[in-house]
């Protein structure tokens, strides 16, 4: 009896872990799924053949918080019913569902993306009123043609699109707003002023191209990408509680002069104020890299406070600012991007000695940059760093230097001289290219000499017989290419370093005389 007892108990126990994982396997084949970063289920795809859907309130072990971007759009769905552990339905989430009618929103939904439900007959059963309000909180659309637009005092969300294309001209937005979707105003091309005063979260290019957009008072935990881009008007903005910041949050805003950004910040995209008309800001402590094209082209920028937190100014951050003269780089400062200070207004830069990576082009075409002082931390000069800097004249490098790249110089006229570092090892094709030097001691510590590396500067290569690259230099001047170089054998630095004082002198007393006549 005890042994029939555990027989049917043993079959019991089978019946519901099979009816479990049939479930569990019916739902994984059903829906396609990831989980997301609040601990939930995000759905992401609908790949089953049923026209009547109940999404399950736990996949994996894990609540479904969240309906994914598309994750329905073109289903042949006719209803779904959406469960209670649901608090945000992604933008088209149903979209082009042409034969969904019902849908059971649950009050858990806090937030919806942008038309989550175009194009099908669930949407037109929202009706047309002034505001279509979804859940009493999510002001899904506004169908008005008032200029000026009070928001309901209950909405929590307003939805993205809600206002897109809008004619009005002032909106007034209740402090019980905590997001504002993606595209909610953008292209009102009316609308003049903005207040947010509570919101977790601006979505992204929320108000692009509110071209006539002058002022905005926000307080906003997150602000996502291109909020504010091409509001061209726009010239007087408030940031308050700002954490982060995506991509091209106030790009082409042409009008915007200044911002106090908050030390709340901690987070900025790439991009953010390119071809902006910023003139000048300081780094909140919180921001510890300057990211890719952050001031690209604010040919306006004449200022910026970099703190000594800052580890990072990547590529082309400050590319195209004609405007900035002066910047000091802080102690603490790592790296340097590629074309970061690209064709700036720089007069002189001193690389702190924390900087151990420099990326080629970093100051490539800054025409008036006449000072350089580089960081003991480098070892390579990279190629075309300092390339077309017409004006530079003095130029340190440090004895941790051993490699002089392509084209590092090329294109500097009225560098004279350079005391290249003993320790240096390679001298690459054109580093010095069409340069002023009219004299260069080469180390004995080089060891690979680029024939062409002084190419077009008429210079007068000095060097010992210890050089490594001894046969190299005097193969140089055999090349048709440098008719114009000199070969000089001296004993020593100290005999080289003579001469070229001598010759400096001579050359400074002769252009004393021109000037005078």
């Amino acid at each position: 009896m005890k042994n029939i007892k555990l027989c049917y108990a043993l079959a019991a126990v089978v019946i519901i872990a099979t009816i479990a994982f049939v479930i569990a396997d019916k739902y994984s084949c059903t829906f396609e799924y990831r989980h997301n970063d609040n601990g939930g289920i995000t759905i992401t795809d609908y790949t089953g053949n049923n026209k009547s859907v109940t999404i399950p309130d736990t996949l994996d072990g894990s609540p479904v918080t969240e309906i994914g971007d598309y994750a329905f759009l073109n289903s042949q769905i006719t209803d779904v019913v959406i469960p209670d552990t649901v608090k945000i339905i992604g933008g088209g989430a149903f979209s082009r569902c042409e034969q969904l009618s019902v849908i059971d929103i649950p009050k858990s939904v806090e937030r919806i993306g942008t038309m989550p439900f175009w194009a099908t007959p669930f949407e037109k059963t929202l009706g047309e009123d002034e505001f279509i309000i979804i859940n009493d909180s999510i002001l899904y659309k506004y169908n008005g043609e008032s200029d000026i637009v009070t928001i309901p005092e209950e909405i929590t969300c307003i939805g993205g699109y809600g206002f897109y294309k809008n004619n009005l001209t002032e909106v007034i937005i209740p402090d019980s707003v905590r997001y504002i979707e993606s595209q909610a105003f953008a292209e009102c091309k009316s609308l003049k002023s903005v207040t947010v005063s509570s919101a977790e979260y601006i979505g992204d290019v929320a108000f692009l191209g509110c071209t006539s957009l002058e002022t905005a008072d926000i307080t906003a935990r997150e602000i996502d990408s291109s909020a504010f881009s091409g509001c061209t008007s726009l010239c007087d903005i408030s940031l308050k509680g700002t954490c982060t910041m995506g991509s091209s949050v106030f790009y082409k805003c042409v009008s915007l002069k200044e911002i106090t950004l908050p030390d709340s910040l901690v987070s900025m995209g790439n991009a953010v104020f390119k071809e902006s008309d910023l003139v000048e800001t300081d780094i909140p402590k919180g921001i510890t890299e300057i990211n890719t094209d952050t001031f690209k082209d604010c040919t306006s920028l004449s200022r910026v406070g970099l703190h000594n937190g800052i580890k990072a100014v990547r590529d082309s951050a400050f590319s195209g600012c004609t405007s900035l003269t002066e910047i000091t780089l802080p102690e603490g400062l790592t790296f340097i991007g590629e074309t970061a200070f690209y064709n700036c207004g720089l007069t002189s830069i001193t690389i702190p000695d924390s900087v151990t990576e420099v990326g080629f082009n970093a100051f490539m075409k800054c025409t008036s940059l006449s000072k350089v002082k580089l960081s003991k931390g480098m070892t390579v000069i990279p190629h075309s760093c300092f390339d077309g800097c017409i004006a530079l004249s003095e130029l340190i490098i440090p004895d941790s230097v051993t490699e002089i790249r392509v084209n590092a110089f090329q294109n500097t006229p009225r560098l004279k001289t350079v005391d290249l570092p003993d320790g240096l090892k390679i001298l690459e094709l054109n580093c010095f290219y069409n340069s002023g030097i009219w004299a260069v001691f080469i180390p004995d510590s080089v060891e690979q000499f680029n024939r062409q590396a002084f190419l077009g500067s008429g210079c007068t290569l000095m060097f010992t017989e210890n050089c490594k690259a001894y046969q190299q230099v005097c193969d140089a001047s055999q090349h048709y290419l440098n008719a114009d170089y000199t070969l000089r054998q001296v004993s020593s630095r100290t005999e080289a370093d003579a001469y070229i004082k001598e010759i400096s002198e001579y050359i400074k007393d002769i252009s004393e005389i021109g000037s005078n006549n």
